[in-house]
């Protein structure tokens, strides 16, 4: 999930020692660096007197973020930090030596600042970069855990720049310039504006399958303005289609399209597990006799929460939507027990397709019901993706649930009403290709049985 912080430690190890130290506020805290998704911000060509207004700009800049969807119903999947670092002077290079406009398209000026920032970067005026090798030497000695770095330059004019590290100003378009650049970095979203050959290859919003019925974002067609729009113009433009046209990934100012916010929320879900702790855990000791026996999720929820949550007993799915269990002592069969929460997040801005994953998030509870009381053996928890597609289907549909280790699952097919249609069994960790062409047009529930108890249930639309 942190896998970043694995490779940086290896890239940057050598350079710690050199690598400045500076203070750090916190803007945002909603838990562990380790389960939320760490946004860094960091600031260029503020002087030491600045100080107070870069955490300003930082604040309001958090703030922009957060107020646009998805990010605002995934907000307590963040944190967000500010590292102040002091340039001696105010602003950013601005050399006039772009050739896409006529200089000086504002005040040539060389600033010394401490990371660099630069206007005209290879002769584009509104391309501002700078040292990202030294940008990411700092953010890593002082927030190594890191997942997503913005620097913030303070110019006020209109610039920035993508890649591993996004860029803006304190232009009134900067924040919607460095979401942009977020997009790319963080989400892994294409320009829906062409931006040229060397950046056209196959991503979440690009694509030259133009067919409606197999695109990837099938399941987005007709909804919110969703189609297959050609790219324009120059080279091979023509070639290649985008799920909208007034996108944030096209047009600052406006939301992200369907499409882009569907795959922004599957990389948050790749990051933070929603289940954060639970109880009781290996270290507790479930006292004999004593009864009803709480079991209790830690859970992240969105805001509206859109968490899914189903508790099984025994594979007996017992209740749903809540977040605690009490259980009795004539809940439990004589003998080994096996009691499970799965949550997956149920949200309406995800119509997942066959280029994302259901994550499911499970604690397993394994309990022992004997002669002597009730004994916890074992509790764990893991995150299980489900990817299952096309959805809608017609003829057939692949089903490939990834698990810790390999392992039984039973796939059972109910009509909505309950009614038992065909059962199955395949292995986890494969791809099982089960043909529907035989069902009647309607909607029906997948439900998949582990071994270990994990159950998962997805509605699943034949036409």
């Amino acid at each position: 999930m942190k896998t970043i912080f694995i490779t940086l430690l290896i890239v940057f190890s050598c350079f710690t020692v050199q690598a400045q130290v500076f203070p750090v506020e916190n803007i945002l805290v909603n838990g562990a660096v380790d389960n939320h998704i760490n946004l860094v911000l960091i600031g260029d060509g503020y002087t030491a007197a600045e100080e107070g207004l870069f955490i300003s700009d930082a604040q309001a800049f958090t703030t922009g973020i957060f107020n646009q969807t998805p990010f605002k119903e995934y907000k307590n999947f963040f944190n967000v930090y500010a590292i102040k670092v002091a340039s001696n002077e105010s602003g950013a290079d601005h050399p006039g030596t772009a050739t896409d406009v006529t200089e000086p398209y504002h005040p040539i000026q060389m600033v010394d600042t401490y990371f660099d920032s630069t206007f005209d970067s290879y002769n584009v005026h509104r391309l501002l970069t700078c040292n990202n090798l030294l940008v990411s030497q700092v953010v890593f000695a002082n927030i190594p855990s890191y997942d997503q770095i913005v620097v913030l330059t303070n110019s006020p004019h209109y610039g920035g720049s993508g890649g591993a590290i996004a860029i803006g100003t304190t232009h009134s378009s900067g924040s919607e310039i460095a979401l942009h650049e977020i997009g790319h970095s963080f989400s892994e979203l294409k320009d829906e504006y062409w931006a040229g050959d060397y950046y056209a290859e196959e991503g979440i919003n690009l694509t030259q399958n133009n067919d409606p019925t197999t695109v990837k974002w099938s399941n987005w067609m007709g909804v919110n303005g969703i189609g297959t729009y050609q790219h324009c113009c120059g080279e091979t433009s023509g070639t290649w289609y985008k799920p909208h046209t007034t996108c944030k990934m096209e047009v600052l100012g406006n939301a992200f399209c369907s499409v882009c916010s569907d795959g922004i929320i599957e990389k948050i879900h790749d990051y933070v597990a929603t289940i954060e702790s639970f109880l009781p855990d290996n270290s507790i000791t479930l006292e004999p006799d004593t009864y009803p026996i709480p079991f209790n999720l830690n859970v992240i929820y969105p805001m509206p929460n859109t968490l899914a949550i189903s508790w099984h007993l025994n594979a007996t799915t017992i209740a749903g939507n809540t977040d605690s269990l009490q259980l009795d002592e004539n809940d439990f069969v004589m003998g080994s027990n096996t009691l499970t929460a799965n949550v997956i997040d149920d949200s309406n801005l995800q119509a997942i397709n066959d280029h994302t994953t259901i994550h499911v998030n499970t604690v397993t509870w394994t309990i022992d019901n004997n002669t002597l009381g009730i004994d916890l053996v074992a509790a764990f928890s893991a995150t299980t993706t489900l990817k299952l597609y096309p959805n809608p289907a017609s003829k057939a549909i692949t089903i490939s649930l990834e698990t810790p280790q390999d392992e039984s699952v039973a796939l059972a097919i109910y009509a909505l009403e309950g009614r038992l249609i065909n059962k199955t069994n395949f292995t986890s960790n494969t791809a099982f290709v089960f043909p529907v062409n035989t069902l009647s047009s309607g909607t029906y529930v997948f439900t998949l049985t582990t071994e270990n108890g994990t159950r998962i249930d997805k509605r699943v639309v034949i036409d």
